[in-house]
């Protein structure tokens, strides 16, 4: 199709007109319809979306603004190329040949050669039957851009292809004859320029064009008015037209004035053809369009509108047309799109507006308006649904608000988490890091965010950034003694590259969990060595109660001389002697007797310090600090002084050549005390610190040092007991004891005590030097060791008892079936094969059998007791019994069943 079509047709005619109307002074384009020209024209170029057209051959000739932004200009070209797949494109452009539209969605490349997702609509143009021009509709349906003005470049460079063409001029006499000439361009005369002179018309031209000229100079020449007409000839094998003006010169002269409106002819159709495609596109456009006129009394009139508007207000808009805007549409008075209708019609001030329509807080409707001058007084309104877009784009709000707030939680979950988190980049840089990370990172690398670490504590950053040795486990760095676990997560970036963009770390200080970790060991191996040593002590208790009891059963016989007699006193006083070893064994398992009452430890501890000033070598300095106060703990003072005792004569072996032995009470609270070896829960706590100034105890044996029979010291200065001792009163007591040494810098031990307590009190009754003798009572000894319960026998039969004996509670069952009513009194073990003392005392009372029961053990019993009162349970005795002890309490109780008389309670023994 020749490049005069549309816009650049029309643009070259009104410069050819304009320069006419210049020379001559005349209106030489009257009749065309300029106005609706221009209204198309605007129209389009102003439309949201891309518009092109091109040849039925498919020459791309024309596009709008909207066009130029999204694609680039394709003028002269294929539309082809702006397809993705053309093979698309083809089919597209076969349909359009063929006569018929076309719509879908299509990919195509941008102006930068991005992909765009288009919803097209193309149609063909057609003029009596025949195609002749193919046109496109482009809505850009991923983010509907706006298209850049670009057009005036191009049709600046179309104008200049048709400049204005010089008028030929000749000078003719009356009848015709051509007398003179101008011609700048030869080629648009008819024949050559000198075959004119002297001739005339006839003698040249169609008898047809002839006739015309000749009337024409006449009426010129009568009128003495320019006279102009139209005409074409033959040239060159083309029909080209021609307008004439005939101007008097003279009486009998005329100057005929002659230029080619070949063009402006061909313009004329194809602006016709162009006005028809025009209205073609602004009819099928998607978008609405409203033509408004403003009257000499400022009043808006709905003059006409598009099929597309109807679908996007949803009414027929042929009931506006001659109705004032506030008419046509009575809630738009109250805003401002009057007055800026007005602005853009009368002052040509364009105006573009997003109009947001709510329901119950939520987008009903929402519509993108540009209001622009097509001409003075007239404006055209373009309007577009966008409700859509807009629930979308509120959508991606919400959706980036929760993301916000996402992050926003993912930030406080991160300031509150106990670990350390940091974010590195590739090169180490530290990027992001939460409050424990940035304390963390002080200690490990002395660095801050923003800052590339190369190490972690003792660790290379390299080295961090690997998987553990083994699976599963941490990375672990130091700084002295603090210890960090540091494991670290690659953030591969997208797009499949497995080398790490980003590094996630994760530091936790693990000091105190491993000091901690170490205790709970070295508290589960005590524990292990107690229950061992608790076994021994309950055997090695069966024999020495056997030994005393015998020593002190021979002992009383008359016969003996002085010197068997004083080895016997040697016999008990070893065998007491090794009670207190068992004693001290018992109170590092934990299960020694305690007569526990309230107990103030401030007057303690100075008693107890007065008295070590006077054992306690003089080069030994003593200290007491304490607050004035009250330091009340439920604990029993003997083992209180053993304890003190020990720790002191710990620490005067550690100062041999002097030093300061410091001892310090105060309260505490809770969280001063907390830690997983401290099971008893209080809200106050007494610290009792004794601390020396000696040289300190070796780290490889500190772990050590509250096993029994470990020590430090050299053979025959201490069995390693002592320690142990400490740590199993402490422990029964439900508090908790810790040491911190270094060699050369002393040791401090510290005693947490709960204040106050609640643990039950034992009272013992006191020693008596005579033996209440029996009268002939029966007692069943029930004992699984044969020399104890020989002994056992042996003695009572000796304090004048009838008794009977059994090796294990189902034995005494059986003696009790046989002779239970005789029996006054039954003295069991504890623990026992097969039925031990508390089975056995059960299944009598469920037999009926009320017999007092006195219980022996190597073990304490007082909480057992406690459950066994409501039963019936009478007392119990510690192994080894002395003879005194166990003849005056089988005494008692033996009264207490008779009821003979009042004596005191020995349900606590």
């Amino acid at each position: 199709m020749p490049e005069s079509r549309a816009l650049k047709v029309w643009d070259a005619l009104r410069t050819r007109m304009s320069e006419t109307d210049r020379r001559l002074g005349r209106d030489a384009h009257a009749g065309l319809d300029e106005e609706d020209i221009q209204v198309f024209k605007q129209v389009v170029d102003a439309s949201f979306d891309a518009v092109g057209m091109a040849t039925p051959d498919g020459q791309h000739y024309y596009q709008n603004q909207a066009f130029d932004k999204m694609f680039g200009s394709i003028v002269g070209g294929s539309p082809l190329s702006v397809y993705a797949d053309e093979a698309v494109g083809r089919e597209v452009f076969e349909t359009l040949q063929a006569g018929q539209e076309w719509s879908g969605e299509v990919t195509m490349r941008g102006r930068e050669g991005q992909p765009l997702d288009i919803l097209l609509r193309a149609y063909p143009v057609k003029q009596a039957g025949e195609v002749i021009a193919l046109v496109g509709v482009h809505t850009d349906i991923t983010a509907r851009k706006q298209a850049e003005a670009a057009l005036q470049e191009s049709e600046a460079r179309n104008r200049a292809i048709l400049n204005a063409l010089p008028d030929m001029m000749f000078v003719q006499a009356r009848d015709g004859t051509y007398l003179d000439y101008y011609a700048a361009r030869r080629d648009d005369l008819y024949s050559e320029p000198r075959q004119f002179l002297g001739k005339k018309p006839q003698d040249i031209f169609p008898a047809a064009f002839v006739t015309r000229q000749l009337d024409v100079i006449a009426q010129a020449l009568a009128t003495g008015e320019v006279q102009s007409y139209e005409y074409q000839l033959p040239i060159a094998a083309q029909m080209r037209h021609f307008e004439a003006r005939i101007v008097p010169y003279g009486q009998d002269k005329i100057l005929s004035v002659i230029r080619e409106i070949t063009d402006r002819k061909q313009a004329q159709v194809a602006l016709q053809e162009s006005q028809e495609q025009f209205r073609n596109i602004v009819q099928k456009l998607p978008i609405g369009v409203y033509i408004y006129d403003l009257e000499a009394d400022d009043r808006l009139v709905f003059r006409g509108y598009n099929p597309a508007a109807n679908q996007v207000v949803g009414v027929d808009c042929q009931q506006f047309i001659g109705k004032t805007l506030e008419e046509a549409f009575p809630p738009l008075a109250e805003l401002e799109v009057p007055h800026r209708y007005r602005e853009a019609a009368a002052r040509g001030t364009p105006w573009f507006s997003e109009q947001i329509d709510y329901q119950d807080g939520a987008i009903s409707g929402a519509y993108e308006v540009w209001a622009f001058q097509t001409k003075p007084g007239q404006v055209a309104v373009i309007f577009n649904d966008i409700t859509d877009r807009k629930l979308a784009q509120a959508e991606r709000e919400r959706l980036m608000a929760q993301i916000h707030e996402q992050a926003r939680r993912m930030e406080q979950i991160l300031a509150t988490v106990p670990e350390g988190v940091l974010l590195l980049d590739a090169e180490g840089r530290v990027l992001q890091a939460n409050p424990v990370a940035e304390s963390d990172l002080v200690v490990l690398a002395e660095a801050a965010v923003g800052d590339v670490v190369t190490h972690l504590g003792n660790r290379e950053l390299g080295e961090l950034l690997t998987s553990p040795p083994t699976r599963g486990l941490w990375h672990e760095a130091r700084v002295g003694r603090q210890i960090f676990e540091i494991i670290a997560r690659p953030v591969e970036p997208d797009g499949g590259s497995r080398v790490p963009e980003y590094w996630v770390l994760v530091i936790n200080e693990v000091t105190q969990e491993r000091e901690v970790q170490a205790q709970l060991q070295q508290q589960e191996r005590l524990a292990v060595v107690g229950q061992l040593a608790a076994g021994i002590a309950h055997d090695f208790n069966n024999i020495l109660a056997t030994i005393v009891l015998y020593a002190q059963m021979v002992n009383r016989s008359p016969a003996l001389s002085e010197r068997e007699r004083e080895q016997l006193q040697v016999i008990t006083q070893q065998g007491w002697h090794a009670t207190r070893l068992i004693e001290q064994i018992l109170d590092f398992s934990r299960r020694a007797v305690l007569e526990r009452r309230s107990l103030d430890l401030l007057p303690l501890l100075k008693e107890q310090v007065q008295l070590l000033s006077r054992t306690l070598p003089e080069n030994i300095a003593l200290a007491l600090d304490y607050e004035p106060d009250e330091y009340i703990v439920d604990a029993d003072p003997t083992r209180m002084q053993q304890m003190i005792a020990n720790l002191a004569v710990n620490a005067r072996d550690a100062m041999p050549e002097g030093g300061t032995l410091r001892f310090a009470l105060r309260r505490v609270e809770e969280q001063a005390c907390r830690s997983p070896l401290v099971k008893v829960q209080a809200a106050q706590w007494i610290r009792l610190t004794v601390a020396d100034t000696g040289v300190g105890i070796p780290s490889d044996a500190l772990p050590h040092i509250f096993e029994p029979f470990f020590t430090t010291k050299g053979p025959g200065k201490g069995a390693g007991l002592g320690l142990a001792q400490v740590h199993g009163i402490v422990g029964q007591h439900g508090g908790h004891v810790n040491v911190e040494s270094q060699p050369g810098m002393g040791t401090t031990f510290t005693i947490d005590l709960p204040a106050p307590g609640d643990a039950m009190a034992c009272a013992v009754l006191p020693e008596t030097s005579t033996i209440p003798q029996g009268q002939g009572e029966v007692v069943l000894i029930v004992e699984d060791e044969a020399t104890l319960r020989a002994a056992l026998r042996e003695v009572l039969e000796l304090l004048n008892y009838h008794v009977l004996v059994a090796r294990d509670g189902r034995a005494a069952l059986d003696v009790m079936a046989a002779q239970g009513a005789r029996v006054d009194l039954v003295v069991s073990d504890v623990v026992m094969p097969g039925m031990g003392g508390i089975a056995l005392f059960r299944a009598l009372r469920e037999a009926g059998w009320q017999t007092p029961v006195l219980f022996l053990t190597g073990h304490p019993m007082g909480k057992e007791l406690e459950g066994l009162r409501a039963e019936g349970a009478s007392a119990w005795l510690l192994k080894p019994p002395s003879l005194e002890r166990l003849g005056q309490v089988i005494a008692e109780m033996l009264a207490e069943a008779r009821g003979d008389t009042l004596l005191p309670d020995l349900r606590n023994r």
